[in-house]
Order: C-alpha cells, then sequence, then structure tokens
C-alpha cells in the first residue's frame, strides 16, 4: 500500500514541476504530499457523506496549496 501512496506522489511530483519547472524540489515535494493528502480525505469523506461545503473547502485548500508553488 505504501508504495502505491509513493508513486501516487510521484506522479503529482512530475507533473507539479510541469508547470512550475522554477520551484525548489523539496518544495514541490511538500506540495505534492500535502494534494495526495487531501485527495485521500476527499476520498475518505466520500464514504462518510460528509457536507458539501467540506468538499469545497479542502478543494480550497488544494487550490492554494499549488499556487504557492
Amino acid at each position: 500500500m505504501l508504495e502505491v501512496l509513493a508513486r501516487f506522489v510521484a506522479v503529482i511530483e512530475v507533473s507539479l514541476r510541469r508547470v512550475s519547472p522554477n520551484a525548489a524540489p523539496e518544495r514541490v515535494k511538500s506540495v505534492a504530499q500535502g494534494l495526495s493528502t487531501i485527495f485521500l480525505s476527499l476520498d475518505s469523506l466520500a464514504a462518510l457523506d460528509a457536507p458539501a461545503i467540506w468538499r469545497a473547502e479542502l478543494k480550497q485548500a488544494a487550490t492554494l496549496l499549488a499556487e504557492s508553488l
């Protein structure tokens, strides 16, 4: 399971490097970790029928995180 998660984060890193080629590698890795965690939270919340506002807030958090690059 950890290997799958590591590959998932690596795919996000590759995408982030494409759109932010001047970002420091450590920063890209941190943002990739944050985005993957948000994705996993959204996935988990879907099964709980969480309030729609939570989904909107997590989407906003992901956007802010990505824009930090």
